[in-house]
């Protein structure tokens, strides 16, 4: 009969101690933006210009690189506009 008196005693003390502390749980959300961003100008190149048909190469290689560098212009600018909507 004691043993019954001990058991009831002790029974609710156990389950305070098993209790934890509440947890915190985070939770990441991705929330839709409208993405306002202006394109820039495409530019004229030069090798388009229809009245250098009759320059020298010279004029040409010149004209074709500086095309060059005026198209990798372009992209970086273009490369940037469309990284500021897709940044996480």
């Amino acid at each position: 009969m004691n043993k019954l008196y001990l058991l009831v005693a002790i029974l609710p003390l156990c389950g305070c101690l098993a209790t934890t502390g509440p947890t915190i749980v985070n939770h990441d959300v991705i929330v839709q933006v409208p993405c306002n961003v202006t394109l820039p100008e495409k530019p004229v190149y030069p090798l388009t210009d229809t009245g250098s048909v009759n320059d020298n190469i010279f004029v040409k290689s010149k004209k074709a690189l500086s095309e060059i560098e005026a198209r990798k212009a372009y992209e970086a600018e273009l490369e940037a506009a469309a990284t500021t909507c897709t940044k996480k």
